[in-house]
């Protein structure tokens, strides 16, 4: 079943596929638990590092925080198959 969320900004600084509202299809989703997620908040970036016509691939790091101490706690990956409207 077509995913309908994106793991891709939508700033004007980066340029998204063709369409964000077009369905995608899970092809790979890898996330690496590196530590236990400790501390009084999460924060996660993302970015995309390839869109292209029919794939694309993003990647994210999730961080713990306790005070001002962030460690890196998961990094994941994951390439999407762009499914074009019918």
């Amino acid at each position: 079943m077509p995913e309908s969320s994106l793991p891709w900004p939508t700033t004007p600084e980066v340029a998204p596929p063709a369409a964000l509202d077009q369905e995608v299809l899970t092809v790979e989703f890898k996330i690496n638990f590196l530590r236990p997620a400790g501390g009084d908040r999460l924060r996660c970036w993302g970015h995309v590092l390839r869109a292209g016509k029919t794939l694309a691939v993003a990647e994210s790091e999730i961080f713990a925080a306790a005070s001002s101490d962030e460690k890196l706690v998961a990094k994941a990956t994951i390439t999407l198959a762009l499914v074009p409207e019918q």
